[in-house]
């Protein structure tokens, strides 16, 4: 048999083929909300990701653990002055931080208030 030269039929059978419709429609992104409670977010985050380091962790591992999870994003350097940023403004969550200069930023250690400085568990070797 010859290859039906119609176009929209369906050559093994003869029927013919629905249109095609259009499934493409625009939504917010998921991570668009308003400035404040993406900054709880935040510090929520960097709570968590310390808390399961042992309660110290430096600010260079906590960005690449942020960003390797999709929990933050940027670039390094950003989430590293962010998660700063975070941990200055929240001192009740939060040991102090020095002021140092950008590019020494992802050296310092952040420490959650209230933990015993001997944590039960060693902290991963990531964090």
């Amino acid at each position: 048999p010859e290859p039906a030269s119609e176009p929209g039929i369906a050559l093994v059978s003869r029927q013919r083929i629905p249109a095609d419709e259009l499934q493409i429609s625009m939504h917010g992104r998921p991570g668009s909300q308003e400035a404040s409670s993406a900054s709880q977010t935040l510090e929520h985050c960097i709570h968590t990701l310390v808390d399961l380091a042992g309660g110290k962790a430096r600010v260079g591992n906590l960005a690449a653990a942020g960003l390797a999870l999709g929990i933050m994003n940027g670039s390094h350097s950003k989430v590293c002055q962010d998660i700063l940023v975070a941990a200055k403004e929240h001192s009740e969550l939060f040991g102090p931080l020095p002021e140092v200069a950008p590019v020494e930023a992802s050296k310092l250690t952040v420490t959650l208030r209230g933990r015993e400085s001997s944590a039960s568990a060693p902290p991963p070797p990531w964090l």
